[in-house]
């Protein structure tokens, strides 16, 4: 299989193709107009792909395939014209952007039948300037694309949301702090502050972020506990409720064993604007019943209902009321259905 990239140079040309087979989405459920993509990241490439999901999870999923000259697909974020930004890793230690237009066009509140390929008029962001080694999330904020790296030794890169080719980033967050590395970003639009998933259970806050650009390191980290002792380990999804002030957040717990199939938690932090230092969770879901094992990634709907990439058992999930409600909880999901090694999750239309 080709490398979309030498360590030196970036194809332009674009040796790969994303078929986007014809398609047909149903609303229903908690967010009847919502539209639910994932990525699926099976061992083999020829498998890898987005997968579009009704917003009740019953519809038969469909598949966006076709994928060359990656090696592994990880995350997906829509903007606003239904267009997507794909992250994904590249042969030996590099990182992609990959821009897919029209995976959601919009028809009367969903998704309407796309077909459509990339090729040499796509976008795509690699290459050795970029510094892109292993990225996971990505949001697309302020006209930039914002992509926590967890290559290395972790760092938060910023691109014009135009950038493409090898070209190096806006700039560049090496200061983590508090954590050991990322995996997931979100952003609180209206106070210019971006939340950071760490891999060793805290949570990064910069305050002021495109203003000061990370430059002198965190203003805060987050430690989610009992009340009493620190219970998150390794996380990974990362969404705000700004109406609610609201983090919601999953930990897949240990990353691989006999136990990885189902140790994963999602946790919710209120006051996330203000909250410094051991904090104790307003809601968690942990134990056997709620399938989490490795909850990589997590969406969160207007009407405060979750959508969880869980990889270890390969399925989506969807929890309801997630944003209103507290205690700890040991539930089954209200829907699943099954993608393959689930990477990421985000919601269109809602």
């Amino acid at each position: 299989m080709p490398s979309l990239v030498s360590t030196r140079a970036l194809a332009l040309a674009l040796p790969f193709a994303l078929t986007l087979a014809a398609c047909d989405s149903t609303g229903g459920g908690t967010s009847a107009d919502a539209s639910v993509y994932a990525t699926a990241n099976p061992a083999g490439l020829d498998s890898d792909g987005v997968v579009r999901l009704s917003a009740d999870l019953t519809a038969a999923p469909v598949t966006f395939g076709g994928i060359l000259g990656v090696t592994s697909v990880q995350s997906l974020v829509l903007d606003d014209n239904g267009d997507g930004f794909l992250t994904a890793d590249l042969a030996g230690t590099l990182g992609a952007i990959l821009f897919v237009p029209n995976l959601c066009e919009e028809t009367e509140g969903e998704c309407a039948n796309v077909s459509a390929a990339i090729g040499a008029g796509t976008r795509v962001i690699a290459g050795a300037a970029t510094g892109l080694i292993a990225p996971k999330g990505i949001i697309n904020v302020e006209n930039s694309l914002v992509v926590a790296d967890n290559g290395g030794a972790g760092a938060i890169r910023v691109f014009a949301e135009t950038a493409t080719g090898n070209v190096a980033p806006s700039f560049t967050v090496t200061n983590i702090t508090g954590a050991t590395s990322v995996w997931d970003v979100a952003y609180d639009e209206g106070d210019d502050r971006l939340f950071v998933a760490g891999t060793n259970g805290v949570v990064l806050v910069y305050d002021d972020f495109f203003t000061d650009r990370g430059a002198t390191g965190p203003d805060r980290t987050i430690t989610p506990t009992d009340g009493t002792a620190q219970i998150s380990v390794n996380l990974h999804g990362i969404a705000y409720d700004s109406d609610r002030d609201l983090l919601v957040l999953t930990d897949v717990g240990v990353a691989s064993g006999g136990a990885s199939a189902t140790d994963g938690q999602l946790f919710t932090i209120a006051s996330a604007s203000t909250a410094t230092g051991a904090t104790a969770v307003r809601y968690r879901i942990a134990g056997a019943a709620t399938t989490l094992g490795n909850p990589v990634d997590v969406a969160l709907t207007g009407d405060g209902d979750v959508y969880i990439a869980e990889k270890a058992n390969s399925r989506v999930v969807r929890f309801t009321g997630v944003t209103t409600a507290t205690g700890t909880v040991a539930t089954a999901p209200a829907a699943s259905v099954a993608v393959v090694n689930a990477e990421s999750v985000t919601i269109a239309n809602d």
